[in-house]
């Protein structure tokens, strides 16, 4: 049930809305809820806050906060996971979070801080994932000191290779996210000792095709990858198909074709996305319909006809395809429904 009292402070607390324009009365006492998600909240917000026993994690997302908010949630003995990305938090209120000893998720993406805010962050011995954006050599060589990470996500990375080699010592990393860098180059050969890596991102960067061929004996326990908006190439899928356990590929809008296709054919690949490839077109599809394993198929804006997409029948396993902007006729998605009775399309 979800109640709005009126006011200008909403609180979202175990899915019901509460007035904190009313201080401490606006909330009921007995509320014991492990999850705060806040709203156009403020310091004073945060000072009205309860911070009871139960709360475990608290998301301040675009929230008008400074480090004030900080100091007060570090009292907090049972907050591990904590969200404040695209406030106005600092290396000061990085100091004051360095108390708490039990956080374990720490989301920092767009706010004011720098390698020396990072630097607070080695006295926190249990975290384990985060988030942070802007970074240069300075913070990376911080972040590559927090070697109890098993997932870090960077975003708009100005770091350079010979920078980014400091990464080399988070070998716990089991996801690895890069969004926006100049180059993914030293990052990925950085992580190549990362024998637990799972989950691997990198979005809207370049890579070298050669640095596959570098890092694809490191990366042999990749589950996921997503490639989304990069230079990833025909000769960098060769490389990419040799990382043995690789279920998940998401080629969005990158430059390959045919050729490079044809290279998954054999790499039981359970979803695979080639959402806006221009490359992709019937032939291509020929490749892709040899690909028995697929359970998710995303061939949105490509060259896909109604040719193309009678092979997919071959595709037994299917249980979701997407369609969206191609030349493909109802008719042939109604008789591909037919041979696929269980597949869920989307146009």
């Amino acid at each position: 049930m979800r109640i709005r009292y009126a006011g200008i402070l909403p609180l979202l607390i175990a899915s019901t809305w509460f007035d904190l324009t009313m201080g401490q009365e606006g909330i009921p006492s007995s509320l014991q809820g492990p999850k705060i998600v806040l709203s156009q909240a403020t310091d004073e917000t945060i000072r009205s806050l309860p911070l009871t026993k139960e709360l475990e994690e608290i998301s301040l997302d675009r929230c008008a906060i400074t480090d004030e908010s900080l100091r007060i949630l570090a009292a907090s003995s049972t907050i591990k996971r904590m969200r404040i990305p695209r406030t106005k938090v600092t290396d000061r209120g990085l100091a004051e979070l360095s108390k708490m000893k039990q956080l374990e998720l720490l989301d920092l993406t767009d706010c004011l801080v720098t390698s020396e805010g990072i630097g607070y962050l080695q006295s926190l011995p249990k975290l384990k994932n985060l988030s942070l954006s802007g970074v240069g050599d300075r913070e990376v060589e911080k972040i590559g000191q927090l070697t109890s990470l098993a997932a870090l996500s960077l975003q708009n990375v100005s770091a350079t290779e010979e920078g980014c080699r400091a990464l080399a010592k988070l070998n716990r990393l089991k996801e690895f996210s890069l969004i926006k860098a100049a180059s993914a180059d030293g990052a990925l050969m950085a992580l190549a000792e990362a024998k637990e890596l799972a989950k691997l991102r990198i979005k809207s960067t370049k890579v070298r095709s050669e640095t596959w061929k570098i890092v694809r004996e490191g990366f042999r326990n990749v589950l996921s990858l997503d490639l989304g908006e990069t230079t990833t190439d025909d000769q960098s899928l060769e490389w990419i198909s040799q990382l043995p356990k690789l279920e998940e590929l998401n080629l969005l809008r990158t430059p390959i074709t045919r050729a490079g296709i044809q290279s998954l054919t054999s790499k039981g690949l359970k979803k695979l996305n080639v959402d806006d490839c221009s490359g992709v077109d019937d032939s291509a599809v020929d490749e892709i319909a040899k690909m028995k394993s697929l359970e998710f198929l995303h061939v949105g804006k490509t060259k896909i006809t109604d040719t193309g997409l009678a092979k997919l029948a071959r595709l037994e396993g299917l249980k979701d395809l997407i369609l969206n902007d191609t030349q493909v006729s109802d008719e042939a998605i109604r008789k591909l429904q037919q041979s696929l009775p269980m597949v869920k399309i989307k146009r």
